[in-house]
């Protein structure tokens, strides 16, 4: 049975290689590197929550979006505040301040997109996601999801040291003759 135990073989072989390269990996444990947070983000809207809950993107240039892949309406709500943390003058056509708060139109299920107008200035921002199964039940929703977007300040570039202002190295004692 030559081909059993060349097949067998394969197996080892390719269990060995991939054990040797998660044994390489840094595991999502800090390699010392920074992380890269992505301008651009998708959050899931789903039967019962989204996916991520909390959203972290820079500050330049951002832009967020939700797709919904309930089988429901939704309509994404925040406080009427946030309409001035976005950095442009106008949230439509997505989004519209209606009295206390800054709402979405609503998004069909089955994998539909909103996005917000332009980014957002640094800060956090807290939001509730509306499920509901008819137009008429907009401000009546079945079910309610929270989520958070969290926009970080830009880091400072980092400044080289001035030469004047390093201190001289130590200098050893001249020897007495």
């Amino acid at each position: 049975m030559p081909s059993s135990r060349f097949g067998s073989a394969v197996f080892v072989l390719l269990l060995t290689a991939v054990s040797l390269g998660c044994a390489m990996s840094s595991g999502g444990q800090d390699s010392g590197k920074k992380s890269s947070l992505h301008k651009n983000i998708v959050i899931q809207i789903n039967q019962f929550h989204v996916r991520p809950e909390v959203a972290k993107v820079p500050a330049e240039g951002n832009s967020i979006s939700w797709t919904n892949w309930s089988d429901s309406l939704a309509m994404i709500v925040f406080p009427a505040e946030v309409a001035q943390a976005f950095t442009c003058d106008e949230v439509r056509p997505n989004f519209v301040v209606n009295g206390p708060h800054l709402e979405s139109i609503t998004a069909i299920g089955d994998n539909e997109d909103l996005v917000t107008p332009c980014p957002l200035k640094p800060g956090t921002y807290d939001y509730q996601v509306y499920l509901f199964e008819s137009p008429g039940d907009r401000y009546n929703p079945e079910l309610k999801s929270k989520g958070q977007i969290v926009v970080l300040e830009p880091e400072p570039e980092p400044v080289a040291p001035d030469a004047e202002s390093t201190p001289d190295a130590p200098t050893a004692p001249a020897s007495e003759s």
